[in-house]
């Protein structure tokens, strides 16, 4: 049996998106299309990406990152985690 690839929470208006070990062309396809999904049906304010199981990501990740940041820029902030993360280990959300 395999692992699900992406893990999704909404807590209100936050998406919470933790990613896979490898985020690579093999499964940005679905993020991309679920993302889109679940921005259109909710009303999403800020998503987070969360990388702590992450080890790799090549230039497909990337451009995921960069076309959520893009969509979502007039009517959501973004936030990256652990990487961007300020202050203590909570996530804030």
């Amino acid at each position: 049996m395999t692992e699900p690839t992406f893990f999704y929470e909404a807590k209100g208006q936050v998406l919470v998106i933790h990613l896979p070990k490898e985020l690579d062309h093999h499964n940005c396809r679905n993020l991309r299309y679920e993302t889109d999904l679940l921005l259109s049906e909710n009303y999403i304010t800020r998503m987070v990406f969360d990388f702590s199981r992450t080890v790799f990501m090549d230039s497909s990740g990337i451009g995921i990152l960069l076309t959520r940041y893009k969509g979502c820029i007039w009517k959501c902030s973004l936030a990256v985690w652990p990487f961007m993360a300020w202050g203590s280990r909570s996530t804030g959300y």
